[in-house]
């Protein structure tokens, strides 16, 4: 699991610090940056793979299959399934 504490040792920072740094230069937080990251890949392997939607939301950081559904949802407007499904319709 990837944690705003690891990043910021890794960059040899204070971790509230590095939010403060990452909120003032990108306007969003932590969290924010690594969910973005995450249905970025997760729309990539949805497209790009055949993967069953739970292995593309461990690959992704999720553990639980439901909360990712859930979360893409949200962000993405549509479920994994009606995104790969629309994805390929609109390839034909």
């Amino acid at each position: 699991m990837l944690r705003l504490e690891d990043v910021a040792a890794y960059v040899d920072r204070n971790p509230s610090y590095f939010s403060h740094l990452l909120i003032t230069k990108t306007g969003s937080s932590f969290t924010e940056l690594l969910t973005a990251s995450r249905m970025k890949e997760a729309k990539r392997l949805l497209i790009e793979t055949n993967k069953p939607i739970k292995e593309i939301s461990i690959l992704v950081g999720y553990q639980n299959a439901n909360y990712f559904s859930r979360m893409f949802k949200e962000l993405i407007g549509k479920s994994p399934r009606e995104f790969r499904l629309n994805k390929v319709d609109e390839d034909d």
